[in-house]
């Protein structure tokens, strides 16, 4: 059973969201659509999580998630490379009880805090931080991407990915299905070059930016809007088939970046204005 860790919650600037929109987002919303199909639709994730993970450069180590609730994407790292030592951090009260619960059902072992990632001090380093679609809610990545780094130790990686939304199917899709999602997207840093220029901003080295998962297209829509109804039945049907298929043109959903943390002098933004 994981253990959660109670920590303050913080208010800050630069976000596109809040708490509040991801306690309603985290309701439990049980579905088994789709279930036998789950392993073939996981292959590609899968396989880009390892080659993420593999890259920490060490047989086993100490992973942390930011935003890591409902805890998918931790049975996913969990489920990919069981020796490492799992962790998340998560500011969502009601995602934060989707996720001991989640995690529990599924026998993953894995240590919460429960916090915000942006002000949170914890008694360890990790020698990798990991996101998954989130640094996109900010107007401004750069120091989020630093805020991945600080909780990293010195040699340690910074991974993460996000949708790629900013195709234009994609763009015209959240515009006119889901205005609301659209505004809450940075869709600016949704590609390979963007990826690689914030990572470097942020002072990290040695960085890598690829992209994976085959042409997707957004799941979303205002359910106040037929035609946001519609894009999600249509959205069920279009992604089954493009993660089942071996073709990934003419885009790929997921863009993704690795890079490492300086051993020594590595600064924030925050430092470096002190």
């Amino acid at each position: 059973m994981p253990a959660i860790v109670a920590e303050n919650e913080f208010a800050a600037e630069n976000e596109l969201t809040n708490a509040g929109f991801w306690d309603r987002k985290y309701v439990p919303k049980p579905s088994v659509a789709f279930n036998w199909l789950k392993p073939l639709l996981r292959r590609k994730r899968h396989r880009m999580l390892g080659e993420l993970m593999d890259q920490i450069g060490k047989p086993s180590g100490e992973i942390l998630e930011l935003g890591c609730a409902p805890g998918e994407a931790l049975l996913h790292l969990h489920k990919v490379r069981p020796q490492h030592r799992l962790h998340g951090i998560d500011y969502s009260e009601v995602g934060m009880q989707s996720a001991e619960e989640f995690l529990g059902r599924n026998g993953v072992e894995a240590t919460i805090h429960f916090g915000d990632f942006r002000e949170i001090e914890l008694s360890q380093k990790f020698d990798m931080v990991m996101s998954f679609g989130l640094i996109e809610h900010f107007d401004d990545p750069v120091p989020i991407i630093q805020d991945h780094a600080r909780l990293c130790a010195p040699g340690g990686r910074v991974a993460l990915t996000v949708p790629n939304f900013a195709t234009p199917v994609n763009r015209f899709l959240m515009k006119h299905c889901d205005p609301p999602g659209y505004e809450g997207h940075n869709l600016a840093i949704m590609s390979c070059e963007a990826l690689q220029a914030a990572f470097e901003a942020a002072g990290l080295q040695n960085v890598t930016v690829g992209a994976a998962q085959g042409p997707r297209i957004y799941p979303g829509g205002d359910r106040r809007l037929l035609r946001g109804r519609i894009n999600r039945l249509i959205a069920k049907f279009w992604n089954v088939a493009a993660c089942l298929s071996p073709i990934n043109v003419p885009w790929n959903y997921t863009l993704w970046a690795v890079g490492q943390v300086p051993v020594e002098g590595f600064q924030t933004t925050s430092n470096k204005a002190a």
